[in-house]
C-alpha cells in the first residue's frame, strides 16, 4: 500500500468518526454500552475527541500528496503517535471491561493504523540526489 492511500483511508475514517462524535456522541456511547451519568461526561469528551479526529482528517487529506521530506515525516509520526497511544489506551480500557464487545473494533482499528504508519516511519528515505 502506498502512503497516500493510507492517508486517504485515515482521512475518511477520522472524518466519519469525528463527525459522528460531534453530532451524535450519546448514540455512539450507547453502542459501546455507556449510559447514565457516565454518558453525560462521555458526550463532552466525545466531542473533544471528534474535534481532534477532524484535525487529523484535515492533516491526512491535505498531506496525502506531500513529497518526501520533513513535512511528510511529521505527518507519518503524528499519525503513528496518535494511533499507537490510541491502541494502548483502548486495549487497556477493553481489558478493564470499560466497553462492550464493540470496543474491540476500535482497538483493532488503532492497531492497524499504528502498524501501517509504523511501517512507513521505519522506511528509509530515498538517498538525496546531488
Amino acid at each position: 500500500m502506498k502512503l497516500n492511500c493510507l492517508l486517504i483511508i485515515g482521512a475518511v475514517m477520522t472524518l466519519v468518526v469525528g463527525l459522528t462524535l460531534l453530532i451524535a456522541p450519546a448514540w455512539l456511547a450507547s453502542l459501546f454500552g455507556v449510559s447514565g451519568a457516565e454518558a453525560t461526561l462521555a458526550v463532552v469528551y466525545a466531542r473533544l475527541w471528534g474535534a481532534a479526529f477532524l484535525g487529523f482528517s484535515a492533516l491526512n487529506w491535505l498531506g496525502r500528496n506531500v513529497a518526501e521530506g520533513s513535512a511528510r515525516q511529521a505527518i507519518i509520526l503524528s499519525n503513528l503517535l496518535m494511533d499507537a497511544i490510541g491502541f494502548v489506551v483502548t486495549l487497556i480500557a477493553q481489558l478493564a471491561n470499560v466497553a462492550n464487545v464493540a470496543g474491540w473494533i476500535v482497538v483493532a482499528l488503532y492497531l492497524l493504523f499504528a502498524l501501517g504508519f509504523g511501517w512507513f516511519a521505519a522506511q528509509k528515505p530515498p538517498a538525496a540526489s546531488a
